[in-house]
């Protein structure tokens, strides 16, 4: 048995942002999505859940408890209403579906389905990634090094970094470049966003940043 959760209003979310059910169904395929299928597993953070990207890499699939079905269930109204007035700016990850599946036996299964926020980029590599959090507690990979042996640092690509590794490399490696009235836009955005966020009662949230 499959169920979907407010099929309307993610219908909506996703006309927003022009992605056509066919799309989304043929990125998801199981036929041309066996390998990753088969590669998937938990995710890094410590919500324990399971996560699968599909093989073009637009979309993501993470598992869900009830708890959390709730709780996007509670904020779907305002979540719509804040992509439609901030489509162009919000930095938030796309939620463009929610469902659950019950086979036999097995214990019943709920996924959420979003837009990638690492898709790939034509002519474009990875360099960096740091999840970041605004905290130094337990914030680092890389650990404390002398500021030649950082200057001198090859790409970290796919490995995935903290917010003081951020602090570490952001002015040797000229991380960010932007004119400051790009970077004064940009963090209204994303303080918008997290406004957004703790409106609805979200606590452990991240900021993914992919240098390239």
């Amino acid at each position: 048995m499959v169920k979907q959760y407010a099929p309307k209003t993610f219908k909506k979310v996703r006309s927003i942002f022009n992605i056509s059910d066919q799309e989304m169904i043929d990125s998801l395929d199981p036929n041309v999505n066996m390998e990753n299928i088969q590669t998937s597993g938990e995710g890094a953070g410590a919500s324990g859940s399971f996560f699968f990207y599909c093989q073009n890499h637009r979309y993501t699939i993470k598992t869900m408890n009830k708890t959390e079905i709730k709780h996007m269930q509670r904020m779907l109204p305002d979540y719509v209403d804040y992509l439609e007035k901030n489509a162009m700016n919000s930095r938030l990850a796309l939620i463009l579906g929610m469902f659950s599946f019950k086979i036999d036996q097995y214990s019943e299964i709920r996924i959420m389905i979003m837009s990638n926020v690492k898709p790939d980029v034509d002519n474009t590599s990875v360099k960096y990634i740091f999840d970041m959090k605004g905290s130094q507690i337990n914030r680092s990979v890389i650990k404390w090094r002398e500021l030649t042996d950082i200057q001198s640092m090859s790409y970290t690509k796919n490995k995935v970094m903290k917010d003081i590794d951020f602090t570490y490399l952001k002015r040797p490696k000229k991380i960010i470049q932007l004119e400051d009235h790009e970077m004064c836009t940009l963090v209204q955005n994303i303080q918008n966003d997290v406004q957004f966020l703790m409106r609805n009662g979200f606590m452990d949230y991240s900021l993914l940043l992919c240098v390239r």
